[in-house]
């Protein structure tokens, strides 16, 4: 509500620009009228208003919507050429636990992908036990910084899934890097909000997939939303939308990034855990 707010301060200004008014002044009119709405907000009456899907685009650093391909990510990022330069939007490892993480994409003669080295969630022993850790991650950003349409002409999803192929590429390995690598994913749908993906419908069951080998392992994820929840704490919680239930569903017409979350494989649990390790990663595209 206050995003679509500071939005709507923003058109203000760009009109009271067009008709000369001293800008100081209609900023100070717009602020008082958003402090007074703010005293007065009340989230059970409130009406959530729409904002525009290129408003939503801006928050994550891209304004356009890539229809015409159902590749997400070839990692092809030729700078001679000017186009797909930021295949990796960031990479994160909680430090905290003396986590690491780094990437770098990986040009050969017939292929090309990202190679990820992580580690996380190693304690040292004056933390102990006590100390939480969390997963290394790595966003990975559609080719050419656009967010790709999947959208077909009755508004529903034009693919049902998404595809990838992973592995532990062994000449890469060192001493205590472990053999079963975890892997799990979270994409940003439309309306900039992370989803986690199951790997059971309508159960709060696992997210993992398990890369143990040095050939090329091909990954399905579906993308109907009875195999997703809600990454609590992260992305948009306003503008959402909702099933016929009445329950948040992801809207993946259009997805602008992709998370993946790196650790140790460990059945039955939610998310990879402790663990230090190597993975490449290719070929992220849409399917049937």
């Amino acid at each position: 509500m206050y995003v679509h707010r500071l939005y709507q301060l923003e058109q203000h200004l760009g009109s009271t620009a067009l008709r000369r008014q001293p800008p100081q002044d209609a900023a100070d009119e717009a602020l008082r009228e958003l402090v007074s709405y703010a005293e007065t907000y009340r989230p059970d009456t409130a009406v959530v208003p729409t904002v525009p899907t290129a408003e939503l685009y801006s928050l994550h650093s891209s304004r356009r919507v890539n229809t015409g391909s159902n590749v997400f990510q070839d990692f092809d990022v030729s700078r001679l050429r000017g186009a797909n330069a930021n295949a990796v939007h960031f990479v994160w490892a909680d430090t905290f636990t003396n986590g690491s993480v780094r990437a770098s994409i990986v040009t050969e003669p017939n292929e090309k992908y990202l190679r990820i080295w992580f580690e996380n969630g190693i304690r040292s022993e004056e933390q102990g036990e006590r100390a939480k850790g969390w997963a290394s991650n790595v966003q990975i950003r559609p080719r050419e910084q656009a967010a790709l349409g999947n959208e077909n002409s009755h508004g529903g999803l034009r693919y049902t899934a998404l595809q990838f192929f992973a592995r532990a590429p062994q000449e890469e390995r060192k001493d205590g890097y472990i053999d079963e690598i975890g892997l799990s994913l979270r994409l940003l749908d439309r309306r900039l909000t992370y989803w986690v993906y199951r790997q059971a419908p309508r159960v709060n069951g696992p997210t993992q997939f398990r890369v143990a080998t040095a050939e090329w392992q091909r990954f399905r994820v579906e993308l109907s939303s009875e195999y997703y929840r809600i990454k609590a704490g992260d992305g948009n919680r306003w503008f959402l939308k909702f099933g016929s239930n009445g329950e948040p569903v992801p809207d993946f017409t259009v997805l602008p990034g992709i998370t993946v979350v790196l650790g140790r494989f460990t059945a039955g649990r939610e998310e990879p855990q402790e663990g230090k390790g190597v993975v490449d990663i290719k070929e992220i595209t849409m399917t049937e």
